[in-house]
């Protein structure tokens, strides 16, 4: 089975995923190892989504700090197998969603000014660049774009 015919689902994350999140977040920038993935899930603030595919396991992930009615994306991460596949707006067409109907108003992010994939990305599911954070990431040093998502219109939960 090639992996774009992979039978793919969505799974909400728990602390017990922490070793799976935190092996595909090995291969980013920046990962978190397994205790800082099992901690934040176990947050009654945070969301975690994921996609799994079959038979390949953990496809994508997204992890999520919601505060009143915005959120923070902390991480995000796409298998490299999974890549350009529509896996990754797969994952945040969903998690806006989500949001959504939690009554979240406004979603935020930082990322690296280099990542062009992802900020590509996040420009189809309706992120704005809000600023510039200078230096912000190690390994390499790097500025971060922030970027932001005004979810009061309902038309920014889908990308065009």
């Amino acid at each position: 089975m090639s992996n774009s015919s992979a039978r793919r689902r969505f799974k909400r994350l728990s602390p017990d995923d922490a070793g799976s999140v935190a092996e595909l977040d090995r291969a980013n920038p920046s990962p978190w190892n397994s205790r800082q993935v099992s901690c934040e899930l176990a947050s009654p603030t945070s969301l975690g989504l994921a996609i799994w595919d079959e038979p390949g396991g953990l496809a994508a992930f997204i992890i999520i700090r919601r505060v009143l009615d915005e959120a923070e994306i902390l991480k995000i991460a796409v298998a490299e197998r999974s890549r350009r596949q529509g896996v990754g707006c797969n994952l945040l067409t969903r998690a806006i969603a989500d949001l959504h109907r939690q009554g979240i108003k406004k979603i935020f992010l930082e990322v690296r000014a280099s990542n062009q994939a992802a900020i590509s990305l996040y420009q189809k599911c309706k992120f704005s660049p809000i600023g510039r954070r200078y230096n912000y990431y190690n390994d390499p040093v790097e500025d971060a774009i922030c970027m932001a998502a005004d979810l009061t219109n309902t038309q920014t939960t889908r990308p065009e």
